[in-house]
């Protein structure tokens, strides 16, 4: 229950994106439905379908921040938080969140939220720095599977130890 917990939260807005497309979906189906005339098959038909394949993209980069969020919350737990690390993850606000839930794991969201900060990003910064500096990228291989393609990162430290970690963090601001 944990791991759905945590892939919800890292991906809240993706969800909230395949969600909103779904229901899009559904009023295009409900209240555009043509019927076909003869044998042919309409070109309103076949937009239709192919919106079908839309909430697939948000639920690929939801799985990619996933396993963004897994590495880094191992790399904050060895490390600390390092803004050479949260560095490499702030390229999207995808990216960002899945920063941000790391580090609330472990304590690091006070040095996060500055770092983000002092950087220009904000909540509203929704869109990837280079979509406005060069959208050509969006079509690249780089960019595709970086962000839809991630491979699967297996953690290396466990959950429990994670939440030890946490509670140590509480029991001493608690004894202060």
């Amino acid at each position: 229950m944990k791991y759905v917990y945590a892939y919800i939260k890292v991906g809240l807005l993706l969800h909230i994106v395949t969600a909103l497309e779904l229901i899009i979906i559904f009023f295009v189906y409900a209240f555009l439905y043509l019927p076909v005339k003869g044998n042919g098959i309409s070109i309103i038909y076949l937009l239709m379908y192919s919106c079908v394949l839309l909430p697939l993209f948000p639920q690929l980069d939801a799985y990619s921040r996933y396993q963004n969020y897994k590495q880094l919350r191992d790399l904050f737990y060895v490390y600390g938080f390092e803004k050479r690390i949260a560095k490499k993850f702030t390229i999207s606000r995808c990216q960002r969140d899945a920063v941000m839930q790391a580090a609330k794991e472990l304590g690091y969201v006070k040095q996060c939220k500055e770092y983000f900060y002092a950087n220009g990003y904000r909540w509203y910064h929704f869109f990837p720095d280079f979509v406005f500096s060069n959208p050509k990228f969006l079509l690249s291989k780089n960019f595709l599977t970086t962000t839809f393609l991630v491979k699967r990162y297996h953690s290396k430290i466990k959950y429990a130890c994670i939440q030890q970690i946490k509670n140590k963090t509480t029991t001493n601001l608690l004894a202060v």
